[in-house]
């Protein structure tokens, strides 16, 4: 992720305009030899129409290469809390060290933690549970 991260937005959706353009070229080839049937020209492989399949194609790499990018660059810079949450989650500790990414970590735990009942304040003891009238 680290590399896709020092591009700019623009170059990335770039990028993925081209491989999808190439993919869609490949994929619509692929289908045609698979199915025995003969390309007459460059309009077959976009759909039947040039301006209309780049058209589509392009607008929609672009959009998904920008969303892609986007994505990538918010868990990017939340990564470190994630990573935190979920090691707290799995292993169970939580830290108190006093730091704000502490407190909110610590808050967001306290969201998801099950809340406590007569049965699992017994901790260890083996026995029938208590009454409760």
């Amino acid at each position: 992720v680290e590399p896709v991260l020092k591009l700019p937005v623009w170059r990335f959706a770039a990028a993925v305009t081209v491989v999808a353009l190439l993919a869609v070229i490949a994929m619509e080839s692929a289908d045609a030899l698979l199915d025995g049937v003969r390309i007459d020209d460059f309009a077959d492989v976009l759909g039947g129409s040039i301006p209309l399949g780049i058209a589509v194609t392009l607008s929609m790499a672009v959009c998904v290469g920008v969303a892609v990018s986007l994505l990538f660059r918010s868990l990017a810079a939340v990564h470190r809390n994630i990573v935190e949450i979920v090691c707290a989650l799995f292993v169970g500790t939580r830290r108190r060290t006093g730091s704000q990414r502490s407190a909110t970590t610590a808050l967001l735990l306290e969201c998801f933690a099950a809340p406590s009942s007569i049965l699992s304040t017994r901790a260890a003891k083996r026995a029938p549970p208590p009454l409760l009238v």
